[in-house]
């Protein structure tokens, strides 16, 4: 069995060291740090994911906004970066492609999709209904639009862009349902670690191996 090995420093784990389980990674505990300033996270502040998936404080990922187009990209269509506070549409394996949902309209009618399946002709959306026949195109060019309307945490559809926590992995939450699943405290204002089960977990509450 191949060693695990420490998704920061790259090195091997000693036998009897605390381990930490975070953002689908194991890392030592001392190297589970801000990407941008490589300081700890602590009660403080939370995190959000860089754009090489690495955990950095919320107050850094301001100025990685402005160095490295954003935390989750740019969008396809505008080339502007994408913010978990509006609705991003979600395309692709494991949801990679991300767009704004107010850029990702039909290319030739620019309404949006109200329903759950659209062409892309020539990279960009379309409309199953605006393709027409001006374009012979095979029903396994449909694809599945996922819009992330819905909190993960209560189920129920945000009211406001602004009125939602993005979190990589894991996926949009109320401030209020952003909580660990184990204690149910609130995860605002720390940084969280979710185990295999990819859950929201407070530190008091991870498992540690």
């Amino acid at each position: 069995m191949p060693a695990k090995l420490c998704a920061k420093c790259d090195k091997e784990f000693q036998p009897g060291e605390s381990l930490l389980n975070a953002l689908s990674k194991t890392w030592h505990i001392h190297c589970f740090v801000c990407g941008k300033c490589q300081k700890p996270f602590n009660t403080s502040g939370s995190f959000v994911m860089d754009g090489r998936g690495n955990p950095v404080h919320e107050e850094c990922s301001t100025i990685a906004g402005q160095d490295d187009n954003g935390d989750l990209g740019d969008c396809p269509l505008c080339h502007k970066p994408l913010s978990g506070t509006e609705p991003i549409v979600s395309l692709g394996a494991g949801g990679q492609e991300k767009y704004h949902q107010r850029c990702f309209l039909c290319h030739k009618c620019h309404k949006p999709f109200q329903g759950t399946a659209f062409f892309m002709e020539n990279g960009k959306p379309c409309h199953a209904e605006c393709v027409g026949n001006e374009t012979n195109m095979a029903k396994s060019a449909v694809q599945s639009l996922s819009i992330d309307k819905f909190c993960n945490g209560c189920g129920k559809e945000f009211e406001a862009y602004g009125s939602r926590r993005y979190v990589e992995d894991v996926g949009h939450f109320h401030p209020q349902c952003f909580v660990c699943n184990s204690c149910r405290t609130s995860l605002e204002g720390q940084f969280y670690v979710h185990p295999t089960t990819n859950e929201p977990t407070c530190q008091k509450c991870v498992i540690f191996f």
